[in-house]
């Protein structure tokens, strides 16, 4: 088989016809480009991801989705938190006055964090992390000199509610749905409809 497909390929660069050829390597570059990124691209997100879409209106961004794994919650809530923290201190953001939906997934199974849990827990990582960043920011040079914008009211424990002027809620659903059941997204579609 090996020696069938070296004299097709031989017989391919020795003849006129390099159409074929150039197909040929483009099929085989596609191929293993796929392979490659399936194997490789992959592993490094072990499967999991963040998913942020930014609802527009004519350029200006109405509102963000934040979609939490609440099954995978506890692993994951520092990651989480970070990002959600950096959202939250985007100067850029905060100047939009938009809207931060956290849509607690996986509603559906038995192991998934309430929307409650997930926000206290939260609140307590953020607090954490706003507190170790600004130690770390006073470490280097003595100020801060950023172009974050503080997250939620200083000298105060942090709370969703203290981040003026954007609004964070958080919903439970469940995407997919309990076996062949319909996806419960209902609550998506109110926050949806209520920015737009």
């Amino acid at each position: 088989m090996a020696t069938n497909v070296r004299s097709l390929v031989i017989d391919l660069v020795e003849s006129t016809n390099a159409t074929i050829l150039a197909i040929l390597i483009a099929v085989l570059i596609v191929f293993l480009t796929t392979v490659l990124f399936y194997k490789f691209g992959r592993s490094h997100l072990g499967g999991r991801g963040i998913l942020l879409i930014g609802l527009t209106d004519s350029g200006k961004t109405l509102g963000i989705l934040f979609v939490v794994d609440s099954v995978n919650f506890p692993r994951e809530q520092r990651d989480v938190a970070e990002i959600l923290f950096d959202i939250l201190g985007d100067k850029y953001l905060s100047k939009c006055r938009l809207s931060i939906l956290v849509v607690c997934n996986k509603q559906d199974l038995t192991m998934a964090k309430s929307q409650s849990v997930i926000k206290s827990q939260l609140e307590k990582e953020i607090n954490t992390l706003r507190i170790t960043r600004a130690a770390a920011l006073q470490g280097q040079d003595g100020g801060s000199t950023t172009t974050a914008v503080s997250v939620g009211k200083k000298g105060k424990d942090f709370d969703f509610s203290h981040v003026h002027p954007v609004k964070v809620e958080f919903v439970e659903c469940s995407a997919k749905g309990q076996g062949d059941g319909e996806a419960d997204v209902t609550a998506v579609e109110k926050w949806l409809e209520k920015i737009a």
